[in-house]
């Protein structure tokens, strides 16, 4: 009976590829001339052993003509057939479907499910099969049915009744497997279109391991978990290393995944809430937790929506329609291409994920901009609403590319890219900036709660890169932010008035500061007196920027516990840099600073804290840069306790430790235990602090001035010409 059914089967699929590539041409000169011909003698041979084979044919004929008389009868017949466990049959049912084009939806929802359910119950029984015989017999007609099978799995796929990330993969290498068959032979050409479609649409997501449930046991947590999603999972490795460590392996479930050599990791390609075992493997020791991804409602697909991802077209509207579509706990999924955007606005309660190989690129034309006026006056007229800012000042601004107002609990992840088009010729020329609107950041979160970045590369913002503003817990993990060498203003992280902020394996190469922690100019600092604080930072690399990690200049507000940790400092200008002067105010006070095993190589200065920063259009006045006392006022800063420990500085150039206190309002407590700083042999001189009094040095180990106490244990000073310079320190702790 199976010899019967293939030959009548090849006979189904050799008139489905001519109808397939007749179906362009006059399909009335088409019926007249073939298919009433074809479907007479498959109804015959049908019924000699099953009547199933007939009806995606007659379906189809009825489609083309909208005679839809026999549907309810063709679902009744499916839904009662025996031969569903077979793959030519769900090749049929998947043809039905298409044919069906959804012309009723009860009658194809009916049947869409059924094919689901024995996709699923076939795949189930093949692995079955596979486990307990491991020498399975490869027969001709079990290499044919699984080709059938595998290509109704396509199909199904492109008519998204199953998920496209669970399945499309496996059914492609079980066609690639048994393709080798008659009817796979005659059928290459269709899986390879269909994989060519689903290819452009879900991109690199199609062919990530499916990482399904784990069955086992619970193993003691030796990882931690910063972070999960339903996809994903950002990880941090225990030990005492920094940023990186020893090459491991990552596998998940048993399935190898890559190798790595971060402490701080994002393992993507997960299946939405199941059980995962992840094994860190190496040198013959396994770091193992199990965890539960998060639930996902649904995902929306851009190119579903319109967006081209060609380079070229302007994929704005279509990537927002999605945002504004997506529903709570759901995913808006960016596959692989260049999608051509000026401004995107996020809602709460989603997932926007950048796939493998997207790269949202935004427009350079700045008069294309829309803009945030800087403050809106309430209707009241007692209060105003901030939307724009530019360094610590409500002002009118250019609308960021990717921006968020009001909203919480929103994942920015992926594998791809943001790239902000930044270049010296439109966007960091001095004379283009120095007037509203301002330029745009590349993330801009305006009074947002819960936002979490994770695994993706920004480059090329046109100013800031990632600005949360008036926000509160903030997570931003495993992140790349690079921008040129000398371009404006282009900061790697801004957290502006922010509380509860982590920021854990991120590698900044930018222009300027990689971390600025701000608090707003003398304006938003009286108004608002809304401080920075509870800040959390480790396992960073920061390279190339004005300072690795800065407070200030912009800090009216205040900023409050810092704490930087296992972070790794190259060729900056400066490793610590606290900037403020007198103007910036008495609610402007920084306490609570704290940096612990850090390594800095070739930073020209590694510790810089300046109460005299020139910044402003009276920052080179005589009441910003005297050192004479002045009287204490409304518009004095403080800076309180800051805490050093554990900190290598090789090959420095300027000044090691550069402290320059106000005479009237001296900093608070300094204290520096295990320090090394060793100068280059071939340092160079320059300026360690932007004020107007510094000059020029080289190879200055230590200058402190105008600091209450400072505590000296066990800080080593090599290659210094100028090894120590104290003025106006009232207690010195030496041990």
């Amino acid at each position: 009976m199976m010899d019967e059914m293939e030959g009548l089967l090849s006979k189904a699929v050799d008139f489905a590829l001519k109808y397939e590539r007749i179906a362009g041409n006059k399909r009335e000169t088409f019926m007249e001339n073939y298919v009433e011909q074809q479907i007479r003698f498959l109804e015959k041979e049908a019924e000699k052993e099953n009547h199933v084979l007939f009806l995606p044919f007659a379906a189809m004929v009825d489609t083309c003509y909208g005679k839809k008389a026999n549907y309810s009868q063709l679902v009744k017949d499916w839904k009662t057939s025996s031969y569903l466990h077979h793959g030519w049959a769900l090749l049929i049912l998947a043809d039905t479907l298409e044919q069906m084009a959804e012309a009723i939806y009860e009658w194809y929802q009916e049947l869409a499910v059924l094919l689901c359910q024995n996709i699923e119950q076939y795949f189930h029984e093949m692995e079955k099969q596979r486990r307990t015989d491991k020498k399975e017999e490869q027969t001709g007609t079990r290499k044919m049915d699984r080709a059938l099978a595998a290509l109704a799995v396509l199909k199904a796929c492109r008519m998204e009744v199953i998920p496209c990330d669970k399945y499309a993969a496996k059914a492609k290498r079980m066609f690639e497997e048994n393709k080798e068959s008659s009817c796979g032979t005659l059928l290459n050409s269709v899986a390879e279109g269909i994989w060519k479609e689903l290819r452009k649409l879900w991109g690199e997501e199609l062919e990530l391991p499916v990482l399904e449930d784990y069955e086992g046991k619970d193993d003691e947590k030796s990882v931690s978990i910063l972070h999960k999603t339903a996809r994903s999972v950002v990880l941090e490795l225990p030990g005492e290393d920094i940023y990186y460590t020893e090459a491991y392996e990552i596998w998940v479930n048993g399935v190898f995944v890559r190798n790595d050599h971060h402490m701080v990791i994002t393992i993507g390609g997960l299946c939405p809430k199941t059980r995962q075992k992840i094994e860190i493997k190496r040198n013959g020791t396994i770091l193992t937790i199990v965890t539960e991804t998060e639930e996902e409602y649904v995902t929306l697909n851009v190119r579903r929506f319109g967006a081209r991802g060609d380079g070229n077209a302007d994929d704005t509207i279509a990537i927002q329609t999605a945002i504004m579509s997506c529903p709570k706990h759901s995913r808006v999924y960016i596959p692989a291409g260049v999608y051509r955007i000026r401004n995107l606005f996020l809602k709460s309660d989603i997932v926007l994920e950048l796939g493998k190989g997207a790269i949202l690129q935004g427009f350079q034309q700045r008069e294309e901009f829309p803009v945030l006026p800087g403050h809106i006056k309430t209707c009241d007229g007692q209060g105003e609403y901030i939307l724009g800012t530019w360094e610590g000042n409500p002002l009118t601004s250019m609308a960021s590319l990717i921006n968020g107002i009001d909203v919480e609990n929103v994942v920015i992840c992926g594998e791809g890219t943001v790239d902000g088009g930044g270049n010296f010729e439109t966007w960091w020329v001095k004379e283009k900036n120095g007037y509203p609107p301002y330029r745009p950041k590349m993330f801009f979160f305006n009074r947002c709660k819960n936002m979490t970045i994770q695994g993706i590369h920004l480059k090329n913002s046109p100013s800031w890169n990632i600005h949360p503003f008036f926000s509160e817990k903030i997570r931003i993990y495993n992140i790349t932010l690079e921008s040129p060498d000398l371009s404006h203003n282009t900061d790697g992280i801004d957290p502006e008035s922010c509380e509860d902020v982590e920021i854990a394996g991120v590698h900044f190469s930018v222009g300027d500061d990689c971390i600025a922690i701000k608090s707003g100019k003398i304006y938003m600092g009286n108004q608002y007196r809304i401080p920075s604080r509870d800040i959390c930072i480790r396992q960073c690399l920061m390279e190339k920027g004005h300072g690795a990690v800065t407070i200030g200049s912009e800090i009216s507000g205040g900023v409050y516990g810092v704490t930087v940790t296992k972070c790794l400092f190259l060729d900056t200008d400066r490793g610590l840099r606290i900037k403020t002067r007198r103007g910036r105010g008495m609610h402007s006070i920084v306490d609570g600073i704290s940096f612990d095993q850090i390594r800095m190589e070739r930073v020209k200065s590694p510790f810089v804290v300046n109460c005299f920063y020139f910044c402003d259009p009276d920052g080179m006045s005589d009441y910003v840069a005297s050192q004479k006392p002045l009287p204490l006022d409304e518009r004095t800063p403080q800076i309180k306790r800051l805490r050093f420990s554990n900190i290598v500085c090789c090959d420095a150039h300027y000044t090691g430790v550069c402290i320059y206190g106000l005479p009237e309002q001296k900093v608070e407590e300094v204290e520096m235990d295990t320090v090394t700083i060793s100068f280059a042999a071939n340092a160079e001189a320059g300026i360690a602090a932007m004020m107007r009094e510094c000059v020029p040095t080289c190879r200055q180990g230590v200058f402190i001035k105008n600091v209450k106490k400072v505590i000296w244990n066990k800080v080593s000073l090599e290659g210094a010409a100028e090894k120590e310079h104290w003025e106006g320190v009232d207690e010195r702790i030496v041990n």
